[in-house]
Order: C-alpha cells, then structure tokens, then sequence
C-alpha cells in the first residue's frame, strides 16, 4: 500500500509543481492518468487488489477525501498531506517553482546557434534585444549538459542502466527512470 501512496503523492505534486492553483483536488480520471504518467503506463487498479479505480481511492481514505456526489468523481488531498507536499524543498528551494517553457527552451537550446535576450518588458524570450539593452541568456553547450548529468547519475546510490544511458547519450527527461525525475 505505501507504493500506492506513494504514486498518489507523486500525482498530486506533479499537480503543485504545474502550477495549478487547486492542484489538491482532481477528478479520477485526470488522477489516472497522472498514475498513467508515473508508471510508463503501467499502472492499472489491480496491482493493488482494486476492482476500479474507484475501489483503489477509496484504500487511501487516510491521505484523500473523496467525493463520489459529483461526477465526474474527485478526489482531494486531506489537509495533513498538501501541508507535507507544500513543504518539499530541494536544495533551499520550493519545488512548486516553474520556469517558463520559452526560457528553458533558450537554455538548453544546444544547437540552433541563436543568442536569447531577456526582454523584460515584455516578460518574454527574443532573439534581439528590443532596447540594446536587455541580458543576454545563458545557453549550455553539449558538454555542460552531459557534465551535469554525469554529475547527477553519480550522486546516486544505485544507478540503473536507463539513467546511466539518459546521461551519455544525452536523451529527454522521459527516458530517466521515473522515481529519479523529481529529485
């Protein structure tokens, strides 16, 4: 039951980290695909000796309040548990902070050649400056990106062969095995 747990954990916080203003409250089936998502889709109610995905909800009363008058079905992280979600830090910071896509994108953009201007006025990424005078964003090359990972692959206690290969081979997030991706 603790893995069960554990994924609904996951679920809700990648819920929080999108930014989502009521990322403690879903319906079931948004929650389903989120344990979808979580297991390379894998997930299914019978792993844990449910009969539906109403039935698997209903053996984590400790942690959800579930509310079966609406429909669809929702589900909502009790008050002890979004208090523990909302403490998860990382390294000092909170995990719920996001980063704009077009920023990101600028970053790690290793091939392209293009240099990225912040244009703060307009709370966007360019590719000129729009005053001559707006910060030019930082941009990793290949081998930033494959030292960082490397990095990361050896703070690790057991490192599976698919984070091993993530990191060579410089392949997206989705290729690292799913219970290190939020670490």
């Amino acid at each position: 039951m603790e893995e069960g747990r554990q994924l609904i954990t996951q679920a809700f916080r990648q819920a929080r980290n999108s930014g989502k203003p009521d990322w403690y409250r879903m319906t079931t089936a948004v929650l389903k695909n989120r344990l979808l998502d979580l297991t390379d889709r894998k997930f299914t109610e019978a792993s844990y000796e449910a009969s539906s995905l109403a039935d698997f909800v209903s053996r984590f009363s400790h942690i959800l309040n579930v509310d079966r008058d609406q429909l669809p079905m929702t589900v909502e992280l009790k008050e002890e548990e979004r208090a523990r979600l909302g403490s998860d830090v990382v390294s000092g910071a909170s995990r719920n902070i996001r980063i704009k896509g077009e920023l990101w994108r600028a970053i790690f953009d290793r091939s392209s050649g293009n240099t990225y201007y912040w244009l703060a006025d307009l709370g966007v990424v360019g590719t000129s400056p729009a005053d001559g005078n707006c910060p030019i964003l930082p941009t990793i090359d290949v081998d930033t990106d494959r030292q960082w990972r490397q990095s990361f692959v050896a703070s690790l206690s057991f490192i599976p062969d698919e984070a091993a290969e993530w990191a060579k081979s410089l392949l997206p997030l989705s290729r690292l095995p799913q219970d290190l991706r939020y670490q």
